[in-house]
């Protein structure tokens, strides 16, 4: 983006600019503070709201329970809800496309209004549509973090290892034990391949190669699998459908996906090979289909040309209503092969390093913000690898986490009071001194970290063997500390004052449980165990009756229990009657269930979606082309008291706070 400001000029250049409007998130915030409510509930309420307008609010609301108790018709809310109508869909104010942007013949401003952005960047007053309407040309550039993990994870092996991974020199999807990854569906980490919908997809094609891959990832689209494509598809693949194609003159056009239109490109190579459309015309259809453009058309607008042209091509009007009908019926689903193709690379290349070097990769991939799921996920996954999981560490940590022997280190950028300043001077002062031997030393040669920030690393792991326990140390802190401010200015421990100038009482060491809850609060995530230890006492006789995730599979057909914490889970509707249902993974320590919940049990069970659980499932086990998915008839929350299972946790609770760091709902 910068190298086009400066190409171009600043002057020819502009951001493009979004209209953001309000919808029933905003507005229960905004009116609700005008009625004098205090905005931090207001933010909490809101977060579990769903994504909707605010006219479609209490629908939405009777079928997807939040949990909380609200009731439409009760005040506040009934007012919020009918001044909220009011303002629903209306323009909150102008914001900048966040990849966006348009290069004009001369000064910009000459061709559209424009404005400063908040980030000092010249916007147009224009969103995208009128922006191109005008005729100026538009470009979406999109950063994606894959490259930056791939990038890394090829960079740390390189310095580890001294192996040299070029990736323009072979090809990973040729790779054997990266095609066993994919065909097995152990793509959590990989980008674009690693939801639960994507795994499984994988497994069931026996997913080997590139072309399959970007197949795969098209099909389990919203539309194409509501439409019945994959379940075509995967069966003409597995050898179970016979391959029928919608014309003989297509099978040149459709063989590679065994008869069955999937891409917005095979669309245009129909409407030439069947119809005689030339592909600039057959754009226009392809306009149509994901309405997207100033001028696009009704599909219906297209009709009558396909016929004539097909008529004219000498084909019989049986065969152009069942070429025109699939074409029709793509309209609900229609995917850009070439935009999963771009993807795929990245996922293969992602596939490839996960196999060959899964510390360096898990690292990289943490260090670059994680993908699909949360940092807790990733730790389980390295676990299930048989990899190490070691907290951040002032003597032996970098900015960024990095592979040790057999193990992920995470680094100092995971402590979350630790800001970038801080760390560079902790590292530097590492570096060139050697390592910290207690807490005195450590705060006496950076003198700038405040107690805020001594308190989270204490908390993380961060000063392990600095001390007799991680209690001693903050006892230490807090003694030292009590009466000064929270926050220093470079002065807080004076070196004739230190930490550590009188020797400390006897303190007794935390607790296991105490330390995972301080490594929960100040890294997001369980790093010295699994997160069932946090409640030791009510999940241990759970685990013992209940079906580990490794052993599902061998219960094909059969009622079984299961424990796990909230993954992720996914909201879907039924493809018959559109009732809303959801999608659920659930982690125990072996590994992840797949769980389904069709509409019924969703409805009596959906509220509990918004908590981390751990949970007690119950259901059968389905079994569809080798995938093993556990249709679930009960689910409920287990408490901290042994044996107890209830309802969502109360608010400022543990199940709270751990839901905020540990779920990642897609």
């Amino acid at each position: 983006m910068e190298e086009l400001f400066a190409a171009y000029g600043s002057e020819r250049v502009a951001m493009v600019g979004a209209f953001t409007t309000f919808e029933a998130r905003g507005l229960v915030q905004e009116i609700g503070a005008a009625l004098g409510l205090a905005r931090g509930e207001l933010a909490r309420l809101s977060k579990r709201l769903p994504r909707v307008p605010m006219r479609d609010l209490p629908r939405a609301l009777a079928e997807r329970p939040t949990g909380l108790e609200l009731h439409p018709e009760r005040e506040p809310l009934a007012t919020i809800l009918r001044v909220g109508r009011h303002l629903d869909g209306v323009p909150k104010g102008l914001s900048m496309h966040p990849c966006g942007l348009v290069i004009a013949p001369d000064r910009v401003d000459n061709w559209v209004a424009v404005e400063r952005s908040r980030q000092g960047r010249r916007t147009t007053q224009f969103s995208m549509d009128p922006v191109e309407a005008i005729g100026l040309i538009k470009l979406d550039l999109i950063g994606n973090r894959a490259l930056g993990v791939v990038r890394d994870a090829v960079a740390a092996v390189a310095e580890r290892r001294g192996e040299a991974i070029d990736f323009d020199a072979f090809d990973p999807s040729e790779d054997p034990e990266a095609q066993a990854l994919m065909a097995e569906g152990r793509t959590l980490g990989c980008f674009y391949v690693e939801s639960p919908s994507s795994r499984q997809i994988l497994q069931r094609l026996d997913c080997r190669d590139f072309e399959t891959a970007v197949a795969a990832t098209s099909i389990i689209r919203p539309g194409v699998s509501h439409a019945g494509v994959l379940e075509r598809y995967v069966a003409r693949h597995r050898g179970e459908e016979a391959i029928d194609y919608p014309h003989p003159s297509l099978e040149k056009v459709l063989t590679d996906t065994y008869g069955v239109l999937i891409y917005q490109e095979q669309l245009l190579a129909v409407m030439e090979a069947f119809a005689g459309i030339p592909p600039g015309e057959a754009n226009q259809v392809r306009r149509s289909l994901t309405k997207k453009g100033s001028h696009w058309q009704p599909l219906a607008a297209f009709e009558r040309r396909f016929r004539e042209g097909a008529r004219a091509c000498g084909h019989d009007e049986p065969s152009i209503d069942r070429v025109w009908r699939q074409i029709a019926s793509f309209a609900g689903y229609s995917f850009c092969k070439s935009h999963s193709a771009a993807f795929i690379v990245a996922a293969w290349q992602g596939a490839y390093l996960k196999a060959h070097h899964p510390a360096d990769y898990l690292a990289a991939l943490i260090g670059n913000g994680g993908g699909f799921y949360s940092l807790q996920a990733y730790l389980g996954e390295a676990r299930r690898l048989g990899l190490g999981v070691r907290p951040p560490h002032v003597n032996a940590s970098r900015a960024a986490p990095h592979a040790e022997a057999g193990a992920v280190r995470l680094g100092l950028e995971q402590v979350k009071a630790l800001g970038p300043a801080a760390i560079t001077a902790l590292v530097a002062k590492r570096d060139a001194c050697g390592p910290f031997v207690d807490l005195a030393d450590l705060t006496r040669r950076v003198p700038g970290l405040d107690r805020s920030a001594l308190e989270a690393l204490v908390g993380a792991g961060a000063l392990d063997g600095l001390g007799a326990s991680r209690r001693a140390l903050l006892w230490a802190l807090e003694t030292e500390t009590a009466g000064r401010p929270a926050t220093g200015t470079g002065d807080l421990f004076a070196a004739q004052a230190g930490i550590g100038s009188a020797p400390p009482p006897l303190v007794e060491a935390e607790s296991h449980r105490e330390r995972l809850r301080w490594e929960l609060r100040h890294l997001g995530a369980v790093v010295g165990g699994h997160p069932f230890d946090l409640l030791p006492e009510a999940t241990a006789a759970w685990e013992a009756r209940a079906v580990p995730a490794t052993a599902v599979a061998g219960h094909p057909g059969e009622r079984i229990r299961v424990i796990g914490w909230h993954v992720t889970s996914k909201p879907a509707r039924t493809r018959a009657d559109g009732l809303p249902m959801s999608f659920l993974t659930l982690e125990d320590r072996t590994g992840l269930i797949e769980c389904v919940l069709f509409p019924d049990v969703y409805r009596k069970y959906s509220a509990l979606l918004h908590e981390f659980g751990p949970f007690v499932a119950e259901g059968v086990v389905r079994e569809e082309q080798g995938v093993h998915t556990l249709e679930v008839d009960t689910l409920v929350r287990i408490s901290d008291r042994p044996g107890v299972t209830k309802g969502p946790a109360p608010a400022g609770g543990l199940g709270e706070g751990i839901e905020r760091a540990l779920v990642r709902e897609s």
